[in-house]
């Protein structure tokens, strides 16, 4: 099967959506599949917004078994306002600016000509890409949203949605989000999880920084609420415990790194660092912690457990579907409950690796290669040179996500968490 992902970005760019295609396209491509992504000319978020950031040295490329065509976007969308946010351009110059890359992108598929198409698009939805996918075999859009972002165009989204065969999601709360909110029917919208893929822990040596330290891992962005986590570190550390928050991931945010470096030495913005390294600073540290409000999956949480320890997250309908409290990581509703939970765990370390040992049980439900599968079995293929009009269209039954160990579901538990010390 021939498979195209059209996505506003791909690696080596590092994000949340990235990863997902990614993860995706190489599994499928693993399976023996044809997949080709076909994403802007663009190596970094930020070379989207000034002209600093280098292109794309290569017009195409082969990565993990999967055909890369990075198509041409020129100019910058704001290649006069470094930094400033795309949201300020006019819908008639932001347009042209995509005109070509449009045109582009359509041609590309339509010379192709896959049986699936799965559009990814972010903060550049592509209304184009769906539509030309679906003239040609199976549209699939995955928006991967982020719960209450305001960032998110909700008409684009419901568009694509109306425009696509099959939708994604990779929670319960996200396609039940897809199905109120955005017009998705509930037999075309599936649930297809992220994988992780990390080394065996036990080839992982620990980082061997003297003080302990909770880890935060992802791009640094204003919406991860990296301030929230720092100033309860700060707190404890003013209560007499030996404890940093370590930082890892890209981002140039810089008035969210003006913020941290206010906590002094209570932080440490680490950057990005290669594989290894984060996965030596995961297993080193106390928990990992996400205090961010806009998450579509909570990559993190999986990433934590891999290695085996725990993970403390902010109370959302995305956490809860994922983490089980109390049994591999904590749920907490504000800066109270974050520090009570670390703070217990700086207590009882012992607890802190039996919750990580539940969340490495709990992580191995997840794997590019299960997703992939989900997807093949939930998404039919049209007979050669096919159409969407010629075959029906009718959903296979997707196959159950994995639920917590407790085996309860968003719906069935309490809104409320118990205090991590009980």
């Amino acid at each position: 099967m021939k498979v195209v992902f059209a996505t506003h970005a791909y690696a080596p760019v590092v994000g949340g959506a990235e990863r997902y295609a990614q993860g995706l396209a190489e599994a499928l491509a693993g399976l023996g599949h044809e997949v080709h992504v076909l994403t802007p000319n663009r190596v970094s978020a930020e070379a989207f917004y000034t002209t600093g950031y280098s292109r794309a040295g290569v017009a195409s490329e082969t990565m993990g078994g999967v055909a890369v065509h990075r198509l041409r976007l020129d100019p910058p969308l704001l290649s006069s306002f470094g930094g400033a946010s795309h949201s300020l351009l006019s819908d008639t110059r932001r347009q042209r600016m995509w005109n070509s890359y449009e045109r582009a992108l359509h041609d590309t598929i339509a010379d192709l000509s896959p049986e699936v198409t799965i559009t990814l698009p972010h903060d550049f939805p592509n209304v184009a890409a769906a539509l030309t996918a679906r003239a040609r075999g199976i549209g699939v859009y995955a928006p991967l949203l982020h719960e209450q972002d305001p960032a998110w165009d909700i008409d684009t989204i419901a568009t694509l949605v109306a425009q696509s065969d099959r939708v994604l999601a990779m929670t319960h709360w996200e396609r039940r989000r897809l199905i109120d909110a955005y017009g998705a029917t509930p037999e075309a919208t599936l649930v297809v999880p992220p994988g992780v893929e990390a080394p065996d822990v036990e080839t992982v040596a620990a980082s061997g920084r003297d003080a302990p330290y909770v880890l935060s891992v992802g791009r640094r962005t204003a919406s991860k609420n990296l301030p929230a986590t720092a100033a309860v570190v700060s707190a404890l550390r003013s209560e007499g415990f030996d404890l940093q928050h370590l930082v890892v991931g890209p981002g140039d945010a810089h008035q969210l790194d003006d913020s941290l470096d206010a906590f002094g030495d209570a932080v440490e913005v680490v950057g990005e660092v290669d594989e290894a390294t984060k996965w030596s600073l995961i297993k080193g540290a106390v928990a990992m912690v996400s205090m961010s409000e806009h998450e579509s999956f909570g990559i993190a949480a999986v990433e934590s457990w891999r290695m085996g320890r725990p993970i403390i997250a902010l109370q959302t309908p995305v956490s809860k579907e994922l983490v089980s409290h109390n049994t591999d990581g904590f749920l907490v509703k504000d800066a109270s409950g974050l520090h009570d939970a670390v703070e217990t765990l700086l207590q009882d370390p012992d607890r802190a690796t039996t919750m990580g040992t539940a969340g490495f049980e709990h992580a191995k439900q997840f794997s590019w290669q299960t997703s992939a599968e989900i997807f093949l079995e939930a998404v039919p293929v049209p007979p050669s040179g096919g159409t969407t009009e010629e075959r029906s269209d009718d959903a296979a039954e997707p196959r159950p996500h994995p639920v917590p160990p407790s085996g309860g579901t968003t719906e069935e538990r309490s809104d409320d968490v118990d205090t991590p010390g009980v």
